[in-house]
């Protein structure tokens, strides 16, 4: 939606081991970007994560910066 140009949000995004998402929390931003970045991760269910345990580790809590852009 072009009414997101310029704006921001930052969520935080917890993962078990087989990728899916357990828990996202808006951390702050934008109401509309924030949704709309939440109902993606939400939609997405599960993210793609390493196997490896030690990569796990680092993987497992992600803090995401949403800034849409558009060409």
């Amino acid at each position: 939606d072009e009414s997101m140009r310029g704006r921001v949000c930052k969520v935080k995004v917890r993962l078990a081991k087989d990728g899916f998402v357990t828990n996202s929390q808006i951390i702050e931003g934008d109401p509309v970007v924030c949704r709309a970045a939440k109902a993606a991760i939400n939609k997405a269910g599960r993210l793609p994560v390493s196997q490896e345990p030690d990569v796990y580790q680092l993987m497992k809590e992600i803090n995401l910066e949403v800034r849409p852009e558009f060409n």
